[in-house]
């Protein structure tokens, strides 16, 4: 640590490869599924490891949410410390990376379960993705008077 509290460069990088890296075989199996190429598929990883490498700080390490009260009450806790319109904006800055792309061919869509579900209704608020699904996105009824601000397919999913 450093003196203000941040991570030195070479734990963050210890904590990225502890956290990010074991994900790694299955992120290139995924590539590939949409890829279908060994090249193009590597590049995504490659980005997608650049990206993540790049917000990491922004994240809690090894935390994972349990499934009874106190592991509710933690991540309601870690969801309350998120910066929700940065999060937004990362969404909305994939979807124009992946169009940029040119192995990406067809539309680029916004997926996410929970708080995903609600960041994905946001970016489709905030941006234009070719589609939208929202899951169990327990912040959209917050949000649903700027359902009109969404100019793309939505399907919402919820229990």
């Amino acid at each position: 640590m450093v003196k203000d509290g941040t991570p030195h460069e070479s734990d963050a990088r210890t904590a990225f490869e502890g956290e990010v890296l074991p994900h790694a075989d299955r992120l290139f199996r995924l590539a590939m599924w949409f890829e279908r190429n060994r090249a193009d598929a590597e590049d995504v990883v490659q980005e997608t490891m650049m990206q993540a490498l790049r917000s990491f700080h922004r994240f809690q390490p090894g935390w994972v949410g349990e499934h009874d009260e106190a592991g509710i009450q933690k991540s309601m806790e870690v969801v309350g410390n998120l910066d929700f319109p940065l999060a937004v904006q990362d969404v909305i800055a994939s979807v124009a990376h992946l169009r940029g792309l040119p192995e990406v061919t067809g539309g680029v869509g916004v997926l996410g379960f929970c708080l995903g579900g609600t960041l994905a209704y946001a970016a489709a608020v905030g941006s234009d993705p070719d589609t939208a699904v929202s899951f169990y996105g327990s912040g959209v009824p917050d949000q649903i008077a700027t359902l009109d601000q969404v100019s793309c397919p939505i399907l919402f999913a919820s229990i």
